[in-house]
Formats: C-alpha cells, sequence, structure tokens
C-alpha cells in the first residue's frame, strides 16, 4: 500500500517495492504437432509449386498466342519482299518436314523454280535475339535434310523482327543474314550499305 506524507512543502512516496519475476516461456511441440506442422508445409509447397506451373502455362500461351498475331502481320509484307524485290516464283508459310522423328518447321519458305535457283528460309520473331541467330544459322546448315528435294539450291536467310536487342544488327550482318524490320506498319529491309549476303 503506498501512503503519500507531506513535509516542509517536500513530497516522497512511501511504501513496499514489488519486485516483479519474469517467466520465460519455453515452446514444446509434440512429434505428433511436427508431423502436422511439415505435412501443412509440403500441401502448401505443392500447392505454390502447381500455381507456379499454371502461371508459366498461361505465360507461354500468351507468348504464343503473341508470336502466331506477329506472323500473320509479317506475312503479307515478306511475300511481297520476296516476290518483288528476290523474285521468288513459289512463297509458302510454316513449311513443315519430319525426317528419323525429328521435325523442322520454318515460318517462310520461297524458292524459284530457274534462274538462279536461290532459296529463302524467313524466321519471324517478337524480339529478335542472339538465339533468333542461332536458330537461322542452325536451319540454314540441317535444310538439305529436311528438305532434300531443294538441297541443290543455294539458301539465304532472313531475320524478321519487331523489336532486336542492341549488337544484333551487327551480328546478323556479319553473318550474311538479311534483316527485316517494321517501319510504317509493314516489314522492309533494313541491312547496312556494304552487306553482303552469304549463300548457305
Amino acid at each position: 500500500m503506498n501512503r503519500y506524507k507531506g513535509d516542509g512543502g517536500e513530497a516522497s512516496w512511501l511504501g513496499t517495492s514489488v519486485a516483479e519475476k519474469t517467466k520465460e516461456e519455453t515452446f514444446v511441440m509434440t512429434d505428433t504437432e511436427l508431423r502436422a506442422l511439415i505435412a501443412d508445409l509440403t500441401k502448401s509447397q505443392a500447392e505454390t509449386d502447381r500455381q507456379l506451373k499454371e502461371l508459366g502455362r498461361q505465360i507461354g500461351g500468351i507468348n504464343n498466342k503473341f508470336g502466331s498475331i506477329t506472323e500473320a502481320f509479317s506475312f503479307p509484307s515478306m511475300e511481297r519482299i520476296l516476290l518483288e524485290e528476290f523474285k521468288m516464283n513459289v512463297v509458302t508459310t510454316r513449311a513443315r518436314s519430319t525426317v528419323d522423328g525429328e521435325q523442322m518447321e520454318l515460318d517462310m519458305l520461297a524458292y524459284e523454280r530457274d534462274g538462279e535457283n536461290r532459296l529463302f528460309i524467313v524466321e519471324v520473331k517478337n524480339r529478335i535475339r542472339p538465339e533468333s541467330l542461332d536458330q537461322m544459322l542452325r536451319e540454314l546448315r540441317e535444310f538439305p535434310r529436311f528438305f532434300s528435294l531443294f538441297a541443290d539450291k543455294k539458301r539465304f536467310g532472313i531475320l524478321c523482327g519487331i523489336e532486336i536487342d542492341p549488337g544484333m544488327r551487327e551480328k546478323i550482318a556479319r553473318a550474311g543474314i538479311y534483316l527485316a524490320v517494321i517501319r510504317d506498319d509493314q516489314f522492309i529491309l533494313d541491312n547496312p550499305p556494304d552487306f553482303k549476303p552469304v549463300a548457305y
């Protein structure tokens, strides 16, 4: 009990001090509770993995749809370039061939029946990256295996894209590959003045 006492105008508190004892609690989990916790965490992780997988599938679907839109948008311009500028006789889209269980699919394939006996492979990308050039070169090299009927033709490549990574223009030109970019709602060839195409 506390009492207040006045003494010559000075105030003081009198009383018994109370010692406070802090109790430290230790958390103890039984084996059953631990197993239940692990089971819940495992279930939560599985659900998270499922959601991430579904998200990846949806993003992949969006990218595929965007790629299809880019292809549909580029085909008319590229067909005009192949027919008018390169004087091709035949232009086809999504050329596909299977050999020994392996498949090659080309966005566009164009060739001439006579003349210089040339052939063009067109690869369409939303964004041209280093791997886009690698794919183009691989298709040019492996083309005769999948399309043996045209194995004797001189093969040229055209990379067509809406966007392009920095530094890729120079790499594409050095490889002797044509570059097509979008300008004023249509695709046009965009190679340096000293560009020299390479026949594969």
